[in-house]
């Protein structure tokens, strides 16, 4: 049969503006090529009575110098000749197949023709090992999913994988990730006699691309409104972040939204992350966050806009679930541009954190971007020396980390400054006894109130212990109350009656005021979180005390 020879050209015009505003046009002749050869190939054997087993094969595709040619005997034996004629000795007994490939020389293309139980070989030596593929078919899986095909195995095995009985190059371990639909075998090979496993069907289906959310509509500040998001109405099914299952998502209010859809082959993928606000201010981003340094717990802080649109502002945290936030407490506009996240231990992780805000109609805004805390983590090296790992802080961008290290929590200086691609560092020198670390960066930009905030330390460690606070070793033993309060807090301390000296932190961390009295008046306090400090014989504990 003669090959038809088969020339698409097809002229695809593109339109697109000049730098200029000009308009132009593009020609581009694309031209197909057909893979249809005829790939065909004869046997002369003799009569197969004892090994060897001689049997040669003709090639008889049309045009045969247009080709290169690969033969595949399913005895592990991969031949590429471009002869007439190839000759090949089976050793062993069994029922063979046969595979030519032919792979056009101009345009690559390839023609295959297979040859199922071609070859049949008896009187000689049996193979006395089994080739069976460990899972059942048939299998039915997506694109995206990780699937995969194991055989039996020996240690003198050797193993060659094949697709609708042809080999796959490369494919020779005894486990294999099918990526494409078709028939898989593999052929097991001992002291050079082959075993070819049954077939087992496989069905790859394509995943489809994430799908691209659009909006329509548009929020009217103050006035019950929504907005439409919307992606292409040609999935099988629908699963909004907001519940919905249909192709659209009517949304009233401020969030990230997405969308997971599926083909008819039952394969998901899920698009990007849209954000919509809700509200006519803009999402706040948080300035910078660390660990308070007078307490165990971690400090958010954000610019306070000049504005008269926005009510309050919600601090949200990272849930232990990834990008997933959770809202845990809120300032007033008057407020501070502050907030003491008192739920945080930042001995045990990093945190992160985001902001909303609230405007006056009482709308909520999106999220703003997110800030991370430090967490750094100690273990000893090798002699005296001690390892330094951290978490890197994320929110802006930094040069250096400043590592500080002293013999008491309280009194640590500068030790070095290392570079901010780095996450570790080993103090070799480190002197002996008990010593304290601390990581921190300083950030360009001097945030409120009052332009103070610059810098965001990690929580503190000390060597030959966990990862830990000052505070966590002190006795728990002093009691507040009423807790919150918004006029007078009473003093007790469990089995004391000494003398008691007390002193006050704000949420900024400067003292507000000290005394030796058991009952203390707030009622000229403003409201928020303050940190009380009581001593008492040769002991210090620490209380987080509410302002209402």
């Amino acid at each position: 049969m003669a090959i038809l020879t088969l020339l698409v050209i097809i002229l695809l015009l593109i339109l697109f503006k000049t730098a200029a505003g000009c308009d132009s046009i593009v020609t581009l002749n694309l031209t197909i090529n057909p893979n249809q050869f005829n790939a065909d190939f004869t046997v002369n054997q003799t009569l197969f009575t004892a090994p060897p087993f001689a049997a040669q094969f003709t090639n008889t595709t049309p045009n045969p110098s247009n080709y290169n040619f690969t033969w595949d005997f399913s005895d592990g034996t991969i031949l590429q000749s471009n002869n007439a004629s190839v000759f090949h000795q089976f050793l062993n007994n069994g029922l063979y197949d046969v595979t030519l490939i032919a792979e056009n020389i101009l345009t690559g293309c390839t023609d295959t023709m297979f040859k199922d139980d071609f070859i049949f070989c008896a009187g000689g030596t049996s193979c006395t090992h089994a080739s069976t593929i460990n899972q059942t078919g048939p299998i039915t899986a997506c694109l995206s999913d990780s699937i995969f095909l194991t055989c039996n195995t020996d240690p003198t095995f050797s193993y060659q994988w094949r697709l609708n009985g042809t080999y796959i190059p490369g494919a020779v371990d005894s486990i294999y990730y099918p990526t494409q639909s078709g028939n898989y075998s593999v052929l097991i090979s001992q002291n050079g006699c082959p075993e070819v496993s049954n077939d087992i069907s496989v069905t790859v289906a394509p995943t489809p691309n994430p799908p691209f959310i659009t909006s329509s509509g548009s929020f009217v500040p103050c006035q019950a409104s929504s907005v439409t998001l919307s992606v292409p109405n040609n999935f099988a099914t629908y699963s909004w972040s907001s519940g919905g299952t249909s192709s659209s998502e009517v949304i009233t209010s401020s969030g990230s939204y997405s969308v997971t859809v599926t083909n008819s082959g039952g394969c998901a993928s899920t698009s990007l992350p849209f954000n919509v606000n809700a509200s006519f201010v803009q999402p706040p981003d948080v300035c910078i966050v660390g660990v308070n340094p007078q307490a165990n717990f971690n400090r958010v802080v954000w610019e306070h806009p000049n504005s008269t649109a926005i009510d309050s502002f919600y601090v949200y945290k990272e849930t232990n679930q990834a990008n997933i936030y959770q809202k845990i407490g809120g300032t007033a506009y008057n407020d501070t541009a502050v907030f003491d996240d008192v739920s945080s231990n930042p001995a045990v992780q990093a945190y992160s954190y985001k902001l909303s805000a609230v405007d006056s109609c009482g709308v909520e805004s999106d999220l703003g971007d997110f800030h991370k805390t430090i967490h750094l983590t100690i273990n000893q090296g090798i002699g005296s020396a001690w390892n330094l790992i951290w978490s890197g802080y994320e929110g802006f961008t930094y040069p250096s980390y400043n590592i500080y290290r002293g013999l008491s929590s309280n009194n640590m200086v500068l030790l070095t400054t290392i570079a901010s691609n780095l996450n570790s560092y080993t103090d070799l020198t480190a002197p002996s006894g008990q010593l304290y670390y601390q990581i921190e960066v300083v950030s360009s930009y001097n945030c409120d109130p009052s332009k103070s905030f610059n810098t965001s330390r990690s929580n503190i460690v000390e060597n030959g212990q966990s990862p830990s606070s000052v505070i966590n070793k002190k006795i728990n033993t002093v009691k507040v109350f009423p807790n919150p309060t918004n006029q007078n807090i009473t003093i007790s301390i469990e089995n004391f009656n000494g003398n008691i000296q007390t002193e006050y932190y704000d949420l900024i961390g400067n003292r507000a005021s000290n005394t030796n009295e058991t009952t203390i008046s707030l009622q000229d306090y403003a409201r928020g979180i303050y940190l009380l400090k009581v001593a008492y014989g040769d002991k210090l504990q620490e209380v987080k005390v509410i302002k209402q």
